[in-house]
């Protein structure tokens, strides 16, 4: 016959259990993150897509660099 007293060890569905809702909370924490980040990653998304300002470079005339360079 089974003895109804002895006590039985629970430890490793307490382990199991929280992992289980470790990982529950970190993907929870991760969707919610990534869901309220997306809007302000729309606005600045176009930022980089945008063409840079062409550098010109600067034309002077051979009259104007004599000028620059007796003064």
């Amino acid at each position: 016959m089974k003895n109804p007293f002895i006590k039985q060890s629970n430890s490793g569905l307490w382990i199991a259990a929280a992992i289980t809702g470790a990982v529950a909370a970190g993907a929870a924490a991760w969707y919610y993150i990534k869901r309220a980040a997306k809007p302000l990653h729309e606005e600045h998304a176009l930022d980089y897509l945008k063409p840079a300002p062409a550098l010109h470079k600067k034309k002077t005339d051979v009259h104007d660099l004599h000028t620059i360079a007796t003064h």
